[in-house]
């Protein structure tokens, strides 16, 4: 019995990268077609595979608000995840890659980030992105970051109206306005701890008392522009709950 001589095909290097080349990209996509392609997939993890693509796809998919997601349904729930980041890791990528990964997971209850990575450390993009994500957010931690402001916690206050807990330790770029933004707009609030923040004075807990009716706990320690007097406006407005 015999078989037919069948020819070998013979490919070359520069053939294959000429093919890879030529291969069809999402990255060609304009930003818009991009932005309504990926608020179109189905799940979670079409969402993490294609933030994999690239920083721009990774940092498109979290400029998606969770209202904007066609199929989400309510997916968040009520919020049961708990992230936390320490260190080197407490980067706005990182928090970018936990938008993009648990927006269908269950949403995130907590997240505590602590400590600062000194190159490129967590700033009011991360947290921008992470309160587009997760409205359902109760828990918040900042420790030790120096590089998120009053636009961050601004972004922080619009997004979670569900929040309940604030601890900022040594965060000496946020101020006085931004316990002012989170009072108005997260009434639901009952602990907050102010630890060694420098530019948090007395009439942010004016503004605290005055919102944050719900308020059954205050830690305030080593906070040089609070003194006798911001602590009893505090007291004399919440006096029903503290």
């Amino acid at each position: 019995m015999s078989f037919p001589y069948q020819k070998r095909i013979c490919t070359t290097a520069a053939s294959q990268n000429f093919d890879q080349r030529n291969h069809p990209s999402i990255e060609i996509l304009l930003t818009k077609c991009l932005f309504e392609v990926f608020k179109r997939l189905p799940s979670g993890q079409e969402r993490s595979a294609c933030a994999c693509v690239s920083k721009r796809s990774l940092m498109l998919l979290s400029s998606i608000r969770n209202d904007e997601i066609a199929e989400s349904n309510g997916i968040e729930g009520e919020g049961y995840l708990v992230r936390s980041i320490f260190g080197r890791e407490a980067t706005d990528f990182r928090l970018i890659a936990i938008v993009v990964g648990a927006t269908n997971r269950g949403g995130l209850a907590k997240l505590s980030i602590r400590g600062n990575n000194p190159c490129c450390g967590v700033t009011d993009v991360g947290l921008e992105a992470i309160a587009r994500g997760f409205p359902t957010l109760r828990d918040l931690t900042l420790w030790n970051v120096s590089f998120v402001g009053d636009k961050g916690l601004f972004e922080i206050s619009l997004g979670y109206h569900m929040l309940e807990k604030l601890d900022l330790f040594q965060c000496p770029t946020i101020t006085g306005k931004s316990l002012l933004d989170i009072a108005k707009n997260c009434r639901a609030m009952t602990t907050l701890t102010i630890d060694s923040c420098s530019n948090i004075g007395n009439d942010s807990l004016k503004v605290v008392g005055q919102y944050c009716l719900n308020l059954k706990i205050v830690v305030l320690i080593i906070c040089p522009l609070i003194g006798d007097h911001g602590i009893a406006v505090l007291f004399y407005l919440a006096c029903n709950v503290l």
